[in-house]
């Protein structure tokens, strides 16, 4: 059985304005009509012109992800749109999931599940459609192949509410948001 999976453009959304806005408030100087040239533009010109392209590049990654569509299978997850990649869950070698606060206190965030596989290497952001089900069946990929978890990935794994003993149950931080 198959099941697809894609990133909900209502996601997306505030990455495109950030884009844009960031783009837009770089670009301000530059729209007043003025010639510049490389030889007489000064410092923070040069400053905000870089960031344009930051902003810019961080447009067209989003893009991307908008674009992905991930197709789940019991032999392994593909990737197409943008680079299509493929990782077969026998010649996974190596995964982590990291979490990533965006306040002081831990919650609020996201998770990213690192796949790595036949020379492929896979990144799935936790506000993908489907993602604790990808994330589950990577790490019972992981745990077939016998491969280590660091400390940070068991943990995360045990905060996306996973047993990964024997004993079957984990007790879940309470206090950290789970994306």
């Amino acid at each position: 059985m198959i099941s697809h999976h894609a990133y909900p453009v209502g996601k997306l959304v505030p990455d495109y304005l950030r884009s844009a806005l960031g783009t837009g408030v770089c670009l301000a100087p530059f729209a007043g009509g003025l010639s510049f040239s490389p030889g007489s533009m000064s410092f923070g010109l040069w400053v905000a012109l870089g960031l344009a392209v930051v902003f810019a590049l961080f447009g067209l990654r989003t893009a991307l992800r908008q674009m992905q569509r991930f197709q789940l299978a019991s032999d392994g997850i593909q990737v197409t749109g943008g680079w299509p990649r493929e990782i077969v869950w026998d010649k996974l070698d190596e995964i982590s999931l990291a979490y990533f606060s965006t306040w002081r206190n831990k919650t609020g965030g996201w998770m990213q599940l690192r796949l790595k596989g036949g020379g492929q290497t896979l990144r799935i952001e936790s506000s993908l459609i489907g993602f604790r089900e990808i994330a589950l069946k990577a790490l019972a990929a992981a745990r077939a192949n016998q491969l280590p978890l660091d400390k940070a990935t068991t943990r995360n794994f045990e905060v996306l509410d996973q047993a990964l003993g024997a004993g079957g149950g984990v007790s879940l931080d309470k206090d950290r948001a789970i994306p």
